[in-house]
């Protein structure tokens, strides 16, 4: 399973000005990827060959597609551990803040 940082799509491209430099590539066979447009905010899938747009939408909507197409859960949406912003998990998935979490940590910390 592969994980989807929406921070990795900031760099623009200097060759395709207004589109992120990263492009993620689906199979193989489907010859297409995502990007984003940085113009719009949205994300893209686009057929590989010739840039044509497939499918535009937020990063949930076009990984659900995404997966739908390669006919597995292939790809989810969450930062690496190269990641400096870190909070793709809690924005996208609905994860609880940090605070939270810690209060949670300690509280079942103090009940063992």
């Amino acid at each position: 399973m592969s994980l989807i940082c929406e921070h990795e799509f900031m760099q623009e491209d200097p060759m395709n000005k207004g589109y992120s430099l990263t492009e993620y590539d689906l199979y193989a066979s489907l010859g297409l990827a995502i990007r984003k447009n940085l113009r719009t905010g949205k994300f893209e899938i686009i057929r590989i060959r010739d840039k044509e747009v497939r499918y535009t939408g937020t990063l949930v909507q076009v990984v659900k597609i995404a997966n739908r197409l390669e006919g597995a859960e292939n790809t989810r949406i969450g930062c690496s551990s190269l990641c400096k912003e870190g909070d793709c998990m809690r924005k996208f998935v609905g994860r609880p803040p940090k605070s939270k979490v810690k209060r949670l940590t300690r509280t079942i910390k103090g009940v063992f």
